[in-house]
Order: structure tokens, then sequence, then C-alpha cells
């Protein structure tokens, strides 16, 4: 809420609300520029998890399992 008066009271509510204003703006930007340093190490990390994920595939496959309903299973050795 806005006060709109006269004289005194009138230009230290105008202060105020400048002042607020100031404030609110000068914390959006330093959020916003506290995000823009914090996405790339973000990228960065969620790169190598994905890295990380493929070689526990790769060496799980290779080491004779297989994945069943999310879960890592080793291969029965069927006999002919």
């Amino acid at each position: 809420k806005t006060y709109v008066g006269r004289g005194l009271v009138g230009r230290i509510a105008e202060r105020k609300v400048e002042e607020g204003r100031r404030r609110r703006l000068e914390a959006a930007a330093a959020f916003k520029a506290e995000q823009t340093r914090l996405i790339t190490p973000e990228r960065a990390l969620a790169q190598h998890e994905a890295a990380c994920k493929l070689m526990l595939e790769v060496n799980l496959r290779l080491a004779g399992y297989h994945r069943v309903d999310h879960k890592w299973r080793k291969r029965r050795v069927r006999e002919s």
C-alpha cells in the first residue's frame, strides 16, 4: 500500500517507497548474478554424474549383469 500525502509526511513516504524499490531491485540483481554464477558448475556436475552412471553401467554389463525392474542382476549360466 502506498501512502499518498502532502508535505513532509508525503516526501518521507515517497522516499521509503523508493528505498524499498531500490532494495528489491538490488536483491533481484544479486540473485540473478548468483544464479548465473552457479549454472556452469551445476551443469558440469550433471555431466560428471551422467558419465559416472554410464561407466558403471558399462562395467556391470561387461561383468555379466543385466537390468531387471531397475535392479542389476547377474545373468544365469544356462547349460545346453
